[in-house]
């Protein structure tokens, strides 16, 4: 785009066009964003005979480029100022898009009613192509067809070819733009107001892929610069509140694995929390965290391009708003939508810039202008109670479905569709000819499961059908859910007969009276009663207990056949009572000369279970000392005492101020092993906590080392230490 491609006219409140302003006149900078509304200034000299009508309230600006309007709206703000050296002055316009009438509309429950005390309806409620919602909600409360109270002057629609996929939206109170750009997001629309001849039209345009056709590259003389900023996203684990207050809340972690790994790639985990008490349905919250994630659950790329003048790839004709292009850096490829364009005309030339991705990381006001409107709408949707979709999955057609349609063909996210038995049949449904709902729930990669629930009324059996599939493989069949029948203990006791229980499974529960007056064995205790039935009246069943933490568990089964009735109860043993043998032995070498300071000599590291008692068991073949203090008349004599302490800790290891689990003194004699004690101790470990537990044995001279000699461990054949589990923690 250059200069000479720009026109800039200036409008009255009529949209009567009043004149041109020359480009040598020209001190301009627009600011367009894609599906929000733009900004103009302009600055122009006081005697300029176009200024005057700019100061008068509704005028404004329209703004070709090479082929089309490029922007136009009015003028919302002036500011007069001069300088010794500019004694006549000049006066700075600053204005918006006509766009900002999407932002200064409401979208109302019951817009063809303009009292908005006397709505008749919750919400305004409008399904069909993506492109013709967005032109329904506009015609009815600003448009053609609004109420003359709210109807802008003006504003017609422009052309509606119906693109998009099948939506379904439900409007109370929100900005027409807010309403508009959810809409647009997921149809890969854009859309604006400009002035055309003497009208304003709002209208819709298809944003297109051009990353083949379009590539920035400064290197290959398609870009006079660009900036690139790769930065951290803005969460990766979501937690959404529904229903409840305090500890009673409904609350849901949701994380994907595109927020999983931007999360292991920066190191950061980093949690966001999402108010949706307008539900308390799993589904829909779960859709409201990937919504979050969808838009902040992934490494954030923005590139700010300056376009070279001749350019082959002219911005404007070439690609435009919208549009999703290519940008190499640093030997990067890079694709994202052009998010935003900034012309500048003056004293220092012309110059066109545009954005691609998010603004924040280039922009400080940028970042928090985007997170007040963020603000602002989340405030905005407490105060309405409603939200500008409608609550729970979205609805789809059975005329668009049938059994065969693949996973890729449902929408993303959580979808219902309403099956007639005569649509089920059609469809080729394996549940043809019943009445029912197929629930849908669709990740954007093309994993799908599915859920068929039988309408019926209350004399009909229940039934629920589920499958799932991906977009590779297709579904996989469908798997009917097959439910537990619960039994009253007014007809069931012990000596009914195999034969009477209904067949696959069934509940029953007892309390302590119900078992008593039923003559079960495990009377007077409380609990289940679970009975699987077979066709030929095999049937096996098991109790279980009931009880407080401080009580044992219990659990006992008995099978029967219709010819013998049943077998006697048999209590089940539980494992956590019986003790679990060794789980370590190694044989022990002898160990060095310790003096009067706790060393550590054998130890050894082991995975502990909680609540569990582990036995320590420790043989040396002889506690020995040296020949100091040795009586010199031959005489052997007990002269020292070698001591010796078990100690424990959690982890891979111990010190000597670790808890201990016991002692052992033994007598030492001159310096021969041959009147020397051998040691045998055996020490227990209660209720360590569950992980790597580590016990060591430390020996020191019990008298001075100095005068009574130091001591050490001997050993022979069955020196050793052992760890057993022996049950259960007293």
């Amino acid at each position: 785009m250059r200069l000479q491609d720009l026109t800039v006219e200036v409008r009255d409140k009529n949209l009567t066009r009043l004149g041109l302003i020359r480009p040598e006149d020209l001190a301009l900078e627009v600011t367009d964003t894609f599906n929000n509304v733009g900004t103009w200034k302009l600055t122009l000299a006081s005697e300029h005979p176009l200024a005057d009508t700019l100061r008068t309230p509704g005028s404004g600006l329209i703004i070709t480029g090479h082929d089309d309007v490029l922007m136009s709206g009015p003028v919302v703000s002036s500011e007069y100022a001069a300088t010794p050296e500019d004694r006549r002055g000049s006066i700075a316009f600053e204005g918006v898009s006509d766009t900002v009438i999407l932002s200064d509309m409401l979208a109302w429950p019951e817009p063809t009613n303009p009292d908005v005390g006397k709505q008749a309806t919750g919400h305004d409620e409008r399904s069909g192509a993506a492109e013709t919602v967005m032109h329904g909600y506009v015609n009815a409360n600003c448009g053609p067809a609004a109420p003359a109270a709210r109807r802008r002057g003006n504003l017609v629609m422009g052309p509606n070819p119906g693109r998009g996929p099948m939506v379904k939206k439900s409007a109370r109170f929100p900005t027409l733009g807010e309403l508009l750009t959810e809409i647009a997001s997921v149809a890969g629309l854009g859309f604006r107001i400009v002035q055309r001849a003497s009208q304003l039209v709002f209208e819709t345009y298809a944003v297109a892929d051009r990353t083949r056709e379009v590539r920035l590259d400064v290197l290959a003389g398609t870009l006079a610069g660009q900036r690139v900023s790769v930065s951290t996203p803005g969460a990766t684990r979501v937690i959404v509140a529904g229903q409840g207050e305090q500890e009673d809340r409904t609350l849901i972690p949701v994380d994907n694995t595109t927020s999983i790994s931007a999360e292991t790639d920066w190191g950061r985990r980093i949690e966001r929390f999402v108010d949706q008490r307008n539900t308390d349905d799993e589904k829909e919250l779960t859709q409201a965290g990937n919504e979050v994630l969808a838009e902040a659950g992934k490494t954030a790329t923005a590139v700010q391009a300056v376009p070279v003048e001749d350019s082959p790839m002219e911005f404007g004709v070439d690609w435009r708003l919208g549009d999703r292009v290519t940008i190499v850096a640093g030997g990067q490829e890079l694709t994202a939508p052009v998010t935003g364009l900034v012309i500048k005309a003056g004293e220092d030339g012309f110059h066109v810039g545009t954005l691609l991705g998010d603004p924040s990381p280039f922009d400080p006001n940028a970042a928090a202008t985007a997170q007040a409107a963020t603000t602002q709408s989340r405030v905005s949707a407490l105060e309405r109670t409603a939200e500008a979709s409608p609550p729970g999955p979205r609805e789809v057609w059975p005329e668009s479905f049938t059994q065969a349609s693949p996973p890729t063909a449902y929408p993303d996210g959580a979808s219902i569709m309403i099956l007639s038995a005569e649509q089920a049949t059609a469809g080729g449904w394996d549940f043809g000819g019943k009445y029912g709902h197929v629930t849908t729930r669709k990740e954007p990669w093309g994993d799908a499961s599915q859920t068929w629930s039988r309408v019926h009324a209350a004399t009909t059996p229940h039934e629920e059908w589920v499958r799932g599939g991906n977009a590779r493989t297709g579904w996989g069949p469908w798997r009917m859910i097959t439910y537990k029948q619960i039994l009253s203990a007014d007809t069931i006791n012990q000596a009914t007969d195999p034969t009477a229980y209904p067949y696959e499974d069934s509940r029953l529960y007892l309390d302590s009276a119900a078992s008593k007056a039923g003559g079960w064995s495990f009377a007077p205790m409380s609990g289940y009663v679970w009975t699987t039935g077979t066709t030929t009246g095999y049937t096996t069943q098991r109790w279980s207990r009931t009880h407080g933490g401080a009580e044992p568990h219990e659990e006992w089964v008995r099978g029967g056949s219709p010819s013998s009735g049943w077998s006697p109860w048999r209590q089940t043993a539980f494992r956590d009572n019986t003790a679990r043998g060794l789980i370590a032995l190694a044989p022990l070498n002898a160990s060095g000369y310790v003096g009067d300071t706790p060393t550590l000599i054998y130890y050894w590291t082991f995975p502990a279970e909680a609540r569990r008692m582990y036995r320590f068991g420790l043989r040396i073949s002889s506690v020995d000392t040296d020949g100091t203090g040795d009586s010199g008349s031959g005489t052997r004599y007990a002269k020292q005492s070698a001591y010796t302490v078990a100690r424990w800790a959690s982890g891979t290891s111990v010190t000597a101020s670790s808890p201990a689990l016991g002692d052992m003194l033994t007598t030492c004699f001159n310096d021969d092993s041959d009147s020397s004690s051998g040691l045998s101790a055996t020490f227990h470990l209660n209720g360590a906590p569950a992980g790597l537990t580590t016990i060591g044995v430390f020996l020191n001279a019990r008298r001075a080392a100095a005068t009574y000699g130091q001591v050490r461990y001997l050993t022979g054949a069955g020196s050793e230490l052992w760890i057993e589990d022996v049950g259960p923690a007293l």
